[in-house]
């Protein structure tokens, strides 16, 4: 791959760039050479890279990403911020990475409601250093449907909250751990 400027002058190819265009794009620069596989990134740390990416229309931040998962879904516009959260269904089908529901709106209310899927790429922002907790041996697979989420989560109780742990790459971050809150709002746990 060669890089030019807007009047086609030549900047350089991808294998000179490698470390510069990782550190524009977040993306390491094994997975951009091809030294490393894509999967080897967890799915938030996928949606990192995209996190500050800007389109024209709302719905193509979601459209650009689905090569970057290998998922098929058709492109539907008009359906506007919706397209995102087809697009994390769509990945929920094909990926077992917990890691996806490890986004963080800074934006919200501390004691706002969300639901488990993200609203935009930008809400995966801090999460570059994310990779899946693998501490115990079977990560089930999960699906969505019109009963809900299934899905088996290693919790942890701390006061009337139950967290779910992800790891982070403590080599490049200064957060320890990272953690999906969840809390009890009617019913009793088995």
């Amino acid at each position: 791959m060669v890089f030019f400027l807007d009047d086609w002058v030549k900047i350089g190819e991808k294998s000179t760039l490698q470390e510069l265009l990782q550190e524009i794009t977040g993306i390491d620069a094994g997975i951009l050479t091809g030294v490393k596989d894509l999967d080897s990134a967890s799915v938030a740390k996928r949606m990192s890279w995209a996190s500050s990416r800007a389109t024209t229309r709302v719905e193509d931040i979601s459209y650009c990403l689905i090569g970057l998962f290998a998922i098929n879904m058709p492109m539907l516009y008009g359906e506007g911020e919706k397209a995102f959260i087809r697009l994390q269904e769509e990945i929920m089908k094909h990926s077992d990475d917990h890691c996806l529901f490890a986004w963080l709106d800074p934006t919200a209310p501390p004691e706002s409601y969300r639901g488990l899927l993200a609203e935009s790429p930008a809400a995966f922002f801090r999460c570059g250093n994310i990779f899946p907790y693998r501490d115990w041996e079977h990560n089930t697979p999960f699906s969505i449907s019109d009963k809900g989420l299934p899905v088996d989560l290693h919790l942890s109780r701390f006061e009337d909250l139950y967290l779910s742990r992800y790891d982070e790459d403590i080599r490049r971050s200064s957060w320890l751990s990272r953690t999906a809150q969840l809390r009890r709002v009617s019913g009793h746990l088995p």
